[in-house]
């Protein structure tokens, strides 16, 4: 297949076009940054980016002759406490990928894979999270849930010549994720146990979320909305054995600290049934899959 991927350059877009390379498959990938030249010299390459004034009409030449487009595009800041640090992530996925999606309806290309989040769900603790629950209306929420439900929309409302999935991945983990700065605190001691350590926290790995990729564009499901995550694990147990796998001192608690995700339990037990995918790497860094 001729696969067009945006946001190749990121944390689950580099491990993507590796698989996909892998696989046989021929790659556009686009990327507005330096990181782009990095790529592997079989990749054919567009330095743009979503937001681009000149998008309409520099993409849709570009587009022509693909058998999928895969928006993995996303400007996550590097500082969640950052008021601000999210706004240019709000408005990739918000008008971004939206004007994507018409484009890919435009020029014709018949498969879309679009990443989405399962942190739009609502916070439901212990309870299991599957895709017929419904996203979040809590208005403390809705500058996280709002953009991505735009997204979303935009992609849902693609005619029916463009075969679309969506895929809500919760937090990553793997190489070039806040997994890399959670270790680091770790190996220092300075990464507690929030609370009482019960929160639920759902990951997936980068590496798995290509794996789900792949298997979309072989099966070509229509109109699907699936979760990909590993088994969820509280947090006292994610940073315990975080904390043991690299040597480092077993984390303290800290009773009055909050926890840095909301407590959710992600279901995703449709992937693994409609695409017999598994989360093979689980909550752990690669280097100790096996």
């Amino acid at each position: 297949m001729r696969v067009f991927v945006v946001g190749a350059t990121g944390a689950a877009g580099r491990p993507l076009v590796d698989a996909l390379l892998a696989a046989g498959h021929e790659i556009t990938a686009m990327s507005p940054g330096e990181r782009l030249d990095q790529l592997p010299p079989a990749v054919r390459r567009l330095r743009a980016g979503l937001l681009d004034a000149d998008l309409e009409d520099v993409l849709p030449s570009r587009l022509a002759g693909h058998d999928a487009v895969v928006n993995l595009a996303t400007a996550v800041p590097a500082d969640d406490d950052d008021p601000r640090g999210w706004d240019l992530d709000s408005s990739i996925r918000e008008t971004g990928s939206p004007r994507l999606a018409r484009l890919v309806a435009q020029v014709g290309v018949p498969v879309l894979v679009q990443l989405s989040i399962s942190m739009i769900y609502p916070v439901r603790g212990a309870e299991w999270i599957d895709e017929s629950v419904p996203i979040d209306s809590d208005p403390e929420r809705a500058a996280l849930v709002g953009p991505t439900a735009a997204m979303e929309e935009a992609v849902i409302g693609l005619p029916r010549t463009c075969s679309w999935t969506i895929l809500r991945a919760a937090r990553f983990v793997g190489p070039a994720t806040i997994q890399d700065r959670q270790r680091e605190l770790l190996r220092a001691g300075k990464l507690p146990i929030p609370g009482d350590g019960s929160t639920f926290v759902s990951h997936v790995h980068v590496a798995d979320v290509a794996d789900a990729v792949l298997a979309v564009l072989d099966q070509r499901p229509s109109g699907e909305i699936l979760n990909l995550a590993a088994e969820p694990v509280t947090y006292e147990s994610y940073l315990t054995r975080l904390a043991r796998i690299d040597g480092a001192p077993q984390p303290a608690v800290d009773a009055d600290l909050e926890p840095d995700l909301d407590n959710q339990r992600i279901d995703s037990g449709r992937a693994q049934r409609l695409l017999g995918w598994t989360a093979r790497r689980g909550n752990w860094p690669e280097a100790i899959v096996g």
